[in-house]
């Protein structure tokens, strides 16, 4: 044995990261021999994460109510943008006889803009949580239980720790929900505004016109 070696020996055994030591091990079935993954306990979940679920839960919902808002009034707006487009006369008689003219893809391309913002504001209140089976948060999955009282018994059993880990997991769900809301909610924007901007030419071209 050489020099370094002896001295590589001598030194104390390092400890590996935490993220190894936190890690899932693989333990050997005693029956077939093959590994299984041996989960590790979560810690406990005490008062303070009690309180940020419900905060949490409070926080999420608010900014789906607010999206759902704000949806509202786009859909409103492009909806109304329509109707007056279809209101004007010659804007009717170009779309009723569809032809590949300046006059035809002026008044085209705002209304499929304002078609698509349309859509898109309706589509944000279309994601919600789906109905997998009995639960205990998610109003579609507690009716999903055969009576109040088996609900009740089940739930009874929970421990604190949980019921919080159940809240958590309910606002992880609607945090996704949320994600999907406002992304429609941003492409309905966006078809608005082009939709919007894109009307000014054939609205000034039908004012021309005498409609």
């Amino acid at each position: 044995m050489t020099k370094d070696q002896k001295s590589a020996s001598k030194q104390p055994p390092v400890a590996p990261p935490l993220e190894i030591l936190s890690a899932p091990s693989l333990a050997e079935n005693p029956v077939s021999g093959a590994g299984q993954l041996q989960p590790v306990e979560v810690d406990e979940l005490g008062s303070a994460h009690k309180e940020f679920a419900g905060f949490h839960q409070g926080y999420v919902s608010s900014f789906i109510s607010l999206a759902d808002t704000k949806a509202s009034w786009v859909f409103a707006l492009a909806s109304g943008a329509i109707l007056y487009f279809l209101a004007l006369d010659a804007a009717r008689e170009q779309l009723l006889k569809p032809s590949w003219s300046a006059e035809f893809l002026l008044l085209g391309i705002p209304l499929l803009f304002l078609g698509l913002s349309s859509l898109s504001a309706f589509l944000v209140i279309v994601p919600r949580l789906p109905n997998t089976g009995e639960g205990f948060v998610f109003y579609g999955a507690v009716a999903k239980w055969k009576s109040a009282e088996s609900y009740i018994n089940a739930l009874s059993k929970k421990r604190e720790a949980e019921l919080t880990s159940l809240r958590l997991h309910h606002t992880y769900d609607l945090s996704r929900i949320c994600i999907r809301k406002y992304g429609w909610l941003r492409k309905s924007m966006w078809f608005g505004v082009l939709g919007l901007l894109s009307a000014v030419a054939p609205l000034l071209m039908l004012k021309a016109n005498g409609s």
